[in-house]
């Protein structure tokens, strides 16, 4: 009979990560973003996607996206710097209704 190896939960969840490094990439910008947006934008933004340099927002407030637009340079910079990989050069803003 053929001996099945049992996996813990952290094993399983360290495979995943390992083999799926972008997911691990993307959860850990998720989590991120309060401390680069701030609380209050981060409240009323979403972190939406990062591909081709272009870090994509979604809002649903207008005064927000005007916030986004004049802190854009300082997002840029703090997001490239927890994230070098990404190498962000554009947010794409995005109002949801």
């Amino acid at each position: 009979m053929k001996k099945i190896k049992v996996k813990t939960l952290s094993e399983e969840l360290q495979s995943f990560f390992d083999n799926n490094p972008e997911k691990y990439a993307k959860i850990s910008m998720l989590q991120a973003w309060p401390a680069i947006a701030g609380p209050q934008l981060s409240a009323v933004t979403e972190l939406k996607s990062t591909t081709d340099g272009v870090l994509t927002v979604f809002t649903t407030s207008a005064s927000a996206k005007s916030l986004l637009l004049m802190r854009k340079e300082q997002i840029i910079r703090d997001f490239n710097k927890m994230f070098p990989d990404a190498k962000i050069n554009r947010i794409l803003i995005t109002k949801r209704a």
